[in-house]
């Protein structure tokens, strides 16, 4: 038990976070599904929807935002004691009990939840999950009596169908009332649900799919419901509804409407007896399709073997890389949530969430960052975003925003400064963790026709961009840069998207040494060392660099400012593009940890705006010392962490690290689950110091994986070896890791007698020293042992 606070701890030895009562302060929620095919999200009291490789398009049940409370409908089962007439839920919600007169438990697990209940000597057990490879979920339910006494009850289960298309799901209620068609299946005990789905956002757009629904029961119910209104009732909601009340569910069918799959179940149960249901929720082509594969697993047996399955897949997955240090939240997130994080941000939707629209796709940019950090932990989903990724790209070099798998990408649906760049360092990424240096020659094809080598697709980023620059310089900001809330009318001039530019062309300059095309190389070598010119000539503000230049030429980010006066990005990335050298590396970060750093970590920008500014863009549409506007936007941060470490500042790196680490937070004021992360805190600019904001999908889990395992334990590779090279607080006295990485697994010990930050003195590879600080990948081995002296 590690971390317990009044919601919950860290159970270690089961790996999964577990919540002991079921007001917390938002819903915290977990991911089931392993892969993007199949989804859904639950919330420590059931809440929660599915989808099935959309979130926006193909939703299979509904979800209603801002809803009170936050998390309806779900996945829901009622009791209902038939001699006193009382009823509950099994997971708190809906039929929520402020009484506190019951037994709750909700576990969170690698892909699986466990809910637990006991209430009136009746104990029920919730376990949800979705087996490997199959685009389904289960559920088993437990009821036991503990009463002493034979007991007669009515079982009820609830859930709620979206009509696909997330955005008509919630406001075309004429859609919902006349689309939605559903069927029951005697034979097998299926629910079917089958409105034609239009993915399209206009109705010049619109094509209709015929797509399937499917909620399968294990033993046949004594009563079914098809609607909504006859299941709840009129002016009542799921905390009550009419079923219950009357004891059974009402089987009127109709199409049209809002369609539910609800079943009812009378349960006479001895004293100690227990009763058990299964169920399955999913999406196959055509009715029928799904039986082959759900109907074997409805049963107790079929079922635990396929949570001990995917128990050990999640175990394999994060054991790559583990650790101890003398940290107690590092080694809580490294030694698996954080893994089980990148996993769940990589394959699940963007937007999928309880805290915004959902988009359903995904990012450009954002898949390749999730790639970037991936190539270390799972270097073939890292390839397979690459395979994706490539062919999206223009003719141009440019690349789309954003794409789905279910609806593809869109021309002309870029011009957004930074994003292509992201390319090159995830191809980077995957090729230093593999070596897989063949998969430069590989030809893909372009989005809008025509082919080339991966390594002419990355060339082609840095060329496009280097087509696009301003009077000073810089790249043109065009739509946006990576900050989305600065455009600056898209004529504006962007640092940040310079600095980004100078590691790329630095990258590709090293690849084409690779390659031997040595004209290359000095090309991209001199059209780097060029930008960075740039940088220090223009945007070097006397204490910290200037984060872009307005249409006008007037500074953003500068001490002339009345607001915005510094921003974290232009000196996070100055110095990890290697553009911050000597006096002016120390001043940026002095700065940074003046003006930006407070308790939970490094703001975007200092002093928020008060409005907003045509002339800059969104950003001060946020209210202060929120996301954008001032606020501590933790992908940002992460690169604050990793732009400490090159510069050798262990003390502050780590500093900074446990700032922002969930696991540190205090729920009562971050409000988000302890083993996931958030994209911002409010800022000290703000009255909610500390609030948490959007979780599970942020940048800040590629990237705070990377500055903490490559940066400040300092275990990263590179084309020819494992480069151990730490920065750590300087009152550490060593840690171990260990590693996989090409098939390998090394067990590395970095021992620091002196007290330092950064620095490997010796090297010490299976019992001899090697020169330098890289462990030279030895194909011939299965296993390394490493020891590195600071």
């Amino acid at each position: 038990m590690k971390n317990k606070t009044k919601y919950g701890y860290f159970d270690e030895h089961a790996n999964e976070y577990v919540i002991i009562r079921p007001d917390t302060p938002t819903p915290w929620v977990n991911h089931l599904g392993e892969t993007e095919r199949f989804s859904g999200v639950i919330s420590n009291t059931a809440g929660g929807y599915t989808y099935h490789l959309d979130a926006a398009n193909k939703r299979i049940t509904r979800f209603r935002y801002a809803a009170i409370p936050e998390d309806r409908p779900g996945r829901y089962i009622y009791l209902k004691d038939v001699n006193t007439g009382e009823y509950w839920s099994t997971t708190w919600q809906p039929v929520v009990n402020w009484k506190k007169d019951f037994k709750y438990q909700c576990r969170h697990g690698w892909g699986y939840t466990k809910i637990s209940y006991e209430y009136k000597g009746i104990a029920s057990e919730n376990t949800y999950f979705s087996p490997i490879e199959k685009d389904f979920e289960l559920w088993r339910i437990k009821v036991k009596n503990t009463s002493g006494k034979k007991r007669t009850l009515k079982l009820f289960q609830y859930n709620e169908w979206a009509i696909w298309n997330m955005i008509k799901d919630q406001y075309n209620a004429q859609s919902i009332a006349n689309e939605a068609r559903s069927k029951y299946d005697p034979e097998t005990r299926t629910f079917y649900h089958y409105p034609y789905a239009d993915p399209a956002v206009s109705m010049a757009e619109s094509k209709f799919y015929p797509w399937v629904a499917f909620f399968t029961c294990s033993e046949k119910p004594k009563s079914i419901c098809f609607r909504r209104d006859k299941f709840i009732g009129p002016y009542r909601d799921e905390s009550n509804p009419i079923a219950l009340e009357k004891g059974k569910c009402d089987s009127f069918y109709a199409g049209g409407g809002y369609h539910v799959a609800a079943t009812q179940y009378d349960l006479a149960l001895r004293p100690g007896e227990e009763r058990t249901f299964f169920f399955a929720l999913g999406s196959y082509d055509a009715m029928g399709d799904e039986q082959a594969h759900v109907a074997p697993l409805l049963n107790n047996a079929a079922f635990e073997n396929e949570l001990l399955i995917l128990k050990k897949f999640y175990a394999d997955f994060v054991g790559v890389f583990g650790c101890e240090t003398p940290d107690e939240g590092m080694d809580v997130f490294l030694n698996g949530w954080h893994q089980y994080n990148l996993r769940m941000d990589f394959y699940k939707k963007v937007n999928y969430g309880y805290t915004n629209w959902g988009g359903g796709g995904f990012g450009y940019r954002d898949r390749a960052q999730k790639a970037t950090a991936l190539a270390s932990v799972a270097p073939e989903m890292s390839r397979y975003a690459l395979d994706v990724l490539i062919p999206l790209q223009y003719n141009s070099g440019d690349v789309p925003h954003s794409y789905s798998p279910l609806l593809g990408a869109k021309a002309n649906d870029g011009n957004f400064s930074d994003v292509p760049l992201w390319l090159v360092y995830a191809a980077t990424a995957y090729i230093k963790e593999t070596g897989d240096v063949a998969i430069f020659d590989k030809q893909y094809p372009f989005f809008e026709g025509g082919s080339a080598s991966l390594y002419d697709h990355l060339r082609m980023t840095c060329d496009w961009e280097w087509s696009r620059r301003g009077p000073h310089g810089l790249p043109i900001i065009g739509v946006a840069d990576w900050n989305d809330a600065i455009n600056l009318n898209g004529k504006g001039e962007t640092q940040m998207v310079a600095c980004q530019f100078v590691l790329a062309c630095n990258q590709i300059a090293e690849i084409a040494g690779l390659l031997n095309k040595p004209e290359d190389s000095k090309k991209y070598r001199s059209m780097a060392d060029e930008m960075k010119q740039c940088v220090n000539d223009h945007c070097w503000d006397g204490e910290w660099y200037i984060r872009a230049f307005a249409i006008d030429g007037e500074p953003v980010g500068s001490h002339k400012n009345t607001y915005g006066k510094i921003f974290l990005n232009a000196q996070n990335w100055a110095v990890i593009a290697g553009i911050a050298e000597g006096e002016r590396l120390e001043k940026c970060l002095q700065s940074m940890r003046k003006l930006l750093f407070i308790k939970c970590g490094l703001k975007k920008c200092t002093p928020a705006y008060p409005a907003y500014d045509e002339k800059i863009g969104p950003v001060g549409s946020m209210v202060a010392g929120l996301k954008e506007n001032g606020a501590v936007f933790n992908h940002a941060h992460a690169w604050g962490v990793i732009a400490t470490a090159i510069a050798g500042k262990g003390d502050w790196a780590m500093e900074y690290y446990r700032s922002a680490l969930p696991y540190y937070q205090n729920p009562d004021v971050s409000q988000i689950e302890p083993y996931t992360f958030c994209q911002t805190y409010a800022s000290d600019e703000h009255p909610e110091y500390g609030l948490g904001r959007l979780h599970w999908h942020t940048g800040s889990i590629p990237w705070t994986y990377i500055g903490s395992t490559q940066y400040i334990l300092g275990i990263k590779p590179e084309y020819n070896g494992l480069l151990i090279d730490p920065c750590i607080p300087k009152k550490w006295k060593g840690y171990k890791v260990r590693r996989i990485s090409r098939g390998i697994t090394y067990n590395i010990e970095v021992k620091n007698p002196s007290g330092k930050n950064k620095g490997v003195r010796q090297l010490i590879v299976d019992g001899r020293e090697v020169q330098g600080n890289t462990v030279p990948f030895d194909a011939d081995k299965k296993e390394v042992a490493v020891k590195a002296i600071m």
